[in-house]
C-alpha cells in the first residue's frame, strides 16, 4: 500500500492526463462506470452487506446505517446519476464570460479549467464515492477520496469499478 505522499503524486500525474482527455473519452468512461455498477450489483451488495454487519456489530446509529446501506434501487440511482453527468456538456476550456476593454483594445475571456487534484473526506456514504469521482472526472480533475471507515468495503469495490472503467478507455 502506498503512502499518502506517493498517492498524492500519482493523483497529480493522473490529473495531467485527465485534463487533456477529450469530452467523448470522459463520457465513455462514465457510461462504462454506470454500466459496470449495474453489472456488478451483486458484488457491490455483498461488500456493502459486510460493511452493514460490521457497523451493526459496532453499534452504529440507525440513521448512519441508513446512509451506509446500498440496495439494488440505490445502485440503479447511482448509475443513473453517472449517466446524467456523462451527458452534460464538457465544462473544460469553455468560455464562461468574455468582454472587451475599450481603452486597451484587449479581449478578455474567463475560461473554465480543471483545478488538478481534488481531495474529499466524507462520512460513510458509499454513493458519494461514485458521485465525487464522476463530477471530478467530468471537470477534468483527479480526485483523492476518503470515505468513512464504516463503508470501507463498499468504497473499495466502487473505486475498483471506477478504476476499471478508466483503464478500459
Amino acid at each position: 500500500m502506498q503512502g499518502i505522499e506517493q498517492t498524492a503524486r500519482s493523483a497529480k500525474n493522473a490529473a495531467r492526463v485527465i485534463e487533456t482527455l477529450p469530452g467523448e473519452t470522459k463520457d465513455a468512461v462514465l457510461r462504462s462506470l454506470a454500466d459496470s455498477i449495474e453489472q456488478c450489483a451483486p458484488d457491490l451488495l455483498a461488500a456493502n452487506a459486510e460493511d452493514m454487519d460490521a457497523a451493526r456489530a459496532a453499534g452504529l446509529q440507525d440513521s448512519k446505517l441508513r446512509r451506509l446501506e446500498l440496495t439494488g434501487a440505490s445502485l440503479a440511482q447511482i448509475a443513473e446519476g453517472v449517466r446524467q453527468i456523462a451527458v452534460m456538456q464538457d465544462p473544460v476550456n469553455r468560455v464562461s464570460k468574455s468582454w472587451d476593454v475599450p481603452v486597451s483594445g484587449l479581449h478578455v475571456e474567463r475560461v473554465r479549467a480543471p483545478l488538478g487534484v481534488i481531495a474529499m473526506i466524507y462520512e460513510a456514504r458509499p454513493g458519494v464515492t461514485v458521485d465525487a469521482f464522476a463530477l471530478c472526472f467530468k471537470a477534468g480533475n483527479a480526485c483523492l477520496l476518503k470515505g468513512g471507515r464504516e463503508a470501507n468495503r463498499s468504497n473499495q469495490a466502487l473505486a475498483g469499478i471506477a478504476r476499471a472503467a478508466l483503464l478500459e478507455h
